[in-house]
């Protein structure tokens, strides 16, 4: 007869290393995935708001002839609405006293609903 010598894993805990490495595989992949997630969301905000920034480069540049529009750029179209308005500053008369505010929001639908980012800044 021989005897068992204590040298081997028991089924029991086998099935436990295995449980204890799927529940850390399983809180890996979650945390992997949140991160694929946000890189996807920033990557949208820095296309959109070069997007703005471009918008407003041509509208300084007096080469835009539309308040709304579309762009595409990296991998989606998007679509940007310019808006100024006049601000008369206390104390200072005639063209000085005045500033152009422009502001230019960036949309990711047609629609013009979910805004991604704006730039707001002096116009020319």
């Amino acid at each position: 007869m021989i005897l068992a010598t204590g040298r081997g894993f028991t089924l029991l805990e086998v099935l436990v290393a295995l449980a204890i490495l799927a529940i850390v595989m399983a809180a890996v992949n979650q945390a992997l995935n949140s991160s694929v997630q946000a890189l996807s969301h920033v990557q949208q905000q820095t296309y959109a708001s070069q997007v703005a920034q471009n918008v407003m480069e041509k509208s300084r540049a007096g080469i835009l002839r539309t308040s709304t529009g579309q762009e595409t750029f990296g991998p989606q179209e998007w679509y940007w609405r310019l808006e100024g308005h006049s601000q008369s500053l206390p104390g200072l008369d005639g063209p000085v006293g005045q500033i152009e505010w422009v502001r230019v929001s960036v949309y990711s639908d047609a629609d013009r609903e979910t805004k991604v980012a704006g730039l707001m800044g002096t116009g020319p």
